[in-house]
């Protein structure tokens, strides 16, 4: 069984860059029908890819004044976006909040160990735990792959092998 899903800062920035480097407004272009991440939203808003971050590893207590997994419930589902403009707009904010003080320069480094803190947050997930063997981080073929110590598996989409039998391999 495989599990997909894509945190939101991770699409923020790729919505951002492109921003940047096509000089577009990705909000305009979306509802002109221009932008080329428009079929990823979509899958997000039907639900065949999740937009979600793992529960914070450090602040997993409720205190009397506040509950972290009762903020988590409410940001990844109750109070989810649910219309493509307002995923794109989520991912943009919170992009933004995270890494709005952050030199562009350095964001690629940053979002790296963001996915790789994420992962290994989403792996110590009992539910997880228990059904899944593998975590794999699909990547650009553009960014050279070295060895990490997180103990996951980054690749990109066309070398990924699932090792399953299903899918014949290339």
């Amino acid at each position: 069984m495989w599990e997909c899903y894509i945190i939101p800062s991770v699409l923020g920035m790729v919505l951002k860059l492109y921003s940047q480097r096509q000089n577009r407004d990705p909000v305009a272009d979306l509802e002109n029908g221009n932008l080329p991440y428009a079929k990823l939203l979509d899958m997000i808003k039907d639900g065949e890819l999740s937009l979600i971050s793992s529960p914070s590893i450090h602040e997993l207590s409720p205190r009397k004044d506040h509950d972290p997994r009762q903020e988590w419930v409410k940001t990844y589902w109750t109070h989810r976006p649910h219309s493509t403009r307002e995923i794109l707009q989520t991912c943009l904010d919170v992009f933004e909040n995270n890494y709005g003080a952050i030199k562009s320069t350095d964001w690629s480094s940053k979002i790296l160990d963001n996915i790789s803190q994420d992962l290994r947050g989403m792996r110590s997930q009992p539910v997880f735990m228990e059904k899944y063997r593998r975590y794999i981080v699909l990547d650009s073929p553009r960014v050279p792959h070295k060895t990490r110590p997180d103990a996951l598996e980054w690749t990109t989409a066309l070398s990924l092998d699932f090792k399953d039998d299903f899918f014949p391999t290339q």
